[in-house]
């Protein structure tokens, strides 16, 4: 007799039927939870993130360059004469006063030509005062030889005189021999003292012309003189005005030639800082814009004054004017940040300048949605400052919008940010 065998339901839950059913409704749960999530491309930490919001407002324009801090009045000080160093009174960074004396040069060439130029000057003075004493002997005896030639006249005269009346009364006592005789000597002493009349003005033009020779002589011999001293003078170096030693790299025993330059006098408390501003930021820079100078240990306001004409490695060079109180850390070669306020938008969309923003030119930027994820968005920009960018289009007030450089996930279309 068959017997009826009793299954059990005691494993029930290891049967085939029911294993396949669970793994049916895990995997549509997991499909389910997946398609009502959004999806991206990548993930990335906010940490690795600089994200910035939109605003709307005043918005004002300015630009930023690195440069330095340079001396209104500058001089470098240049030997005049060659020779060699003797000593080096100060060093870069002492403070000087003018007329003192920086450096000790030496040259015997030109001591002994100032020397041998003295004893030519003093030699042709000699020349001078022994000419001008015999041209003084000589032309007082030229003028005695002509009152001695006024006497002789006015002595014939009176006898032909005394004759001519003795004549003319019928005396016999004066022969008309003599008479002509006397008559002829008053016209030769006539014509001999205004000879000798003549001579005294030719001596005096000739004794002038000699005197005017001798001088010119003796006033080149004291310039050279002069010059040879003033030569010898410049081995002392002195400085042409207060201020600080900004460059000097003489050593002692050094030889020098003429024109070479010794040290770089500045004053400290005249300066103008010269800022570098990029030449695709340049173009809105105009003299007379405000400007902000900050030297790591304050902020001078200032006032642009000069825009180079030129570019030079993509910069333009700025000259701004600092009309503040220098801080005390002021000083020439001072490394400086300049900001340049270029102008002032009333009323724009604009956001934290995003790496690597141009003016007017459209860019990708990533902006984040409610659910976490960036997702790429083409942005049109308008004016750039230093830090804000003007937004045109494709953004909207209150967008946040990831603007540290995205570089590295440009290929991906979305970003979920943990």
């Amino acid at each position: 007799m068959d017997i009826v065998r009793q299954t059990s339901s005691k494993n029930w839950w290891k049967s085939k039927p029911f294993i396949w059913l669970t793994a049916g409704v895990l995997i549509c749960g997991i499909g389910y939870v997946s398609w009502s999530q959004p999806s991206a491309d990548i993930q990335v930490d906010n940490d690795q993130l600089l994200m910035a919001e939109v605003e709307q407002g005043p918005m004002s324009v300015k630009v930023a360059g690195n440069g330095i801090l340079i001396p209104e009045n500058i001089h470098w000080l240049a030997s005049e004469v060659s020779g060699r160093v003797e000593q080096v009174l100060v060093r870069a960074g002492a403070q000087v006063k003018t007329g003192q004396t920086l450096f000790v040069l030496s040259n015997p060439s030109l001591n002994q030509f100032r020397d041998e130029s003295k004893w030519a000057y003093e030699a042709m003075l000699a020349e001078e005062k022994a000419l001008q004493s015999q041209l003084e002997t000589e032309k007082l005896d030229q003028h005695a030889r002509v009152i001695r030639a006024k006497f002789a006249l006015e002595t014939a005269k009176l006898q032909l005189e005394a004759e001519t009346k003795l004549i003319e009364s019928g005396n016999d006592v004066v022969s008309k021999i003599n008479y002509r005789r006397t008559q002829l000597q008053v016209a030769q002493l006539q014509q001999s003292w205004e000879i000798e009349q003549r001579i005294v003005e030719q001596f005096d033009n000739n004794a002038n012309a000699q005197i005017a020779a001798m001088s010119a002589q003796v006033n080149r011999l004291k310039n050279i003189l002069a010059r040879a001293q003033q030569q010898v003078s410049a081995l002392q170096v002195s400085s042409s005005m207060s201020g600080i030693v900004q460059e000097s790299n003489l050593e002692q025993g050094q030889q020098l030639i003429a024109g070479t330059n010794l040290a770089k006098i500045a004053r400290p408390d005249s300066l103008y800082a010269q800022i570098a501003i990029s030449e695709l930021l340049a173009n809105g820079v105009a003299v007379g814009q405000k400007a902000n100078i900050d030297t790591r240990n304050g902020l001078i306001k200032g006032k642009v004054t000069r825009i180079d004409p030129g570019v030079v490695d993509g910069n333009v060079k700025v000259d701004v004017a600092l009309l503040g109180i220098l801080p005390t850390n002021a000083r020439p070669d001072l490394s400086v940040t300049g900001e340049i306020w270029v102008a002032e938008i009333q009323q724009t969309l604009h956001i934290s300048r995003p790496a690597f923003s141009q003016s007017n030119q459209q860019a990708v930027l990533f902006v984040l949605d409610t659910q976490g994820i960036a997702h790429k968005t083409r942005v049109q920009y308008g004016t750039a400052s230093t830090h804000k960018i003007e937004i045109i289009s494709g953004l909207q007030l209150g967008d946040r919008v990831i603007v540290s450089d995205t570089s590295d996930w440009d290929r991906h279309q979305s970003i979920r940010i943990n």
